[in-house]
């Protein structure tokens, strides 16, 4: 099934998927805008420093974006285009790490090593890069979502305050 269209993987013109952006805001919603979910993951107020790390890691995504995958969309090449969005998702998570912490630094490197491979591994479809990276980013929210805990820098912090 995977590999039933993998000719069309750099050649197919981009098309507008309606269900596609009413996933997208939905996710959005549920990420950003769900008071449950930002109870259940905040440890308190933001610091000046992390509300601008945050505000620069969001700049920084449609930055890397426009100079990364942005080059592949004269050529339609479909492939290199979600890669290179990959790949620039992984890299912002870096700032990320100033407001959210070490998970951040884990799902930007595995974001990274996945779009790099799937750069590199042209002969390998891209179905499977896009599984892993997918999977790899749920699986880290299912796990901050359900089992992380505060840093003892956190704890630290609140007990001194």
């Amino acid at each position: 099934m995977a590999g039933s269209c993998d000719h069309l993987d750099r050649t197919v013109p981009l098309q507008f998927n309606y269900k596609k952006v009413i996933g997208y805001f939905i996710g959005f919603y549920i990420s950003f805008l769900n008071a449950r979910v930002q109870r259940r993951l905040a440890e308190g107020p933001s610091t000046p420093f992390q509300d601008r790390m945050g505000n620069m890691g969001v700049i920084s995504l449609f930055v890397l974006m426009f100079l990364i995958a942005g080059p592949f969309f004269p050529s339609l090449d479909r492939r290199m285009i979600w890669l290179g969005t990959f790949l620039a998702t992984g890299i912002h998570f870096f700032l990320f790490y100033y407001v959210h912490g070490k998970s951040m630094l884990v799902i930007g490197s595995m974001g990274t090593v996945i779009a790099i491979a799937g750069m590199v591994l042209e002969s390998i479809p891209f179905f499977y890069f896009g599984m892993a990276d997918g999977l790899a980013k749920l699986g880290v929210g299912l796990y901050l979502l359900f089992y992380s805990k505060p840093s003892r820098q956190s704890r630290a912090h609140q007990l001194s305050a």
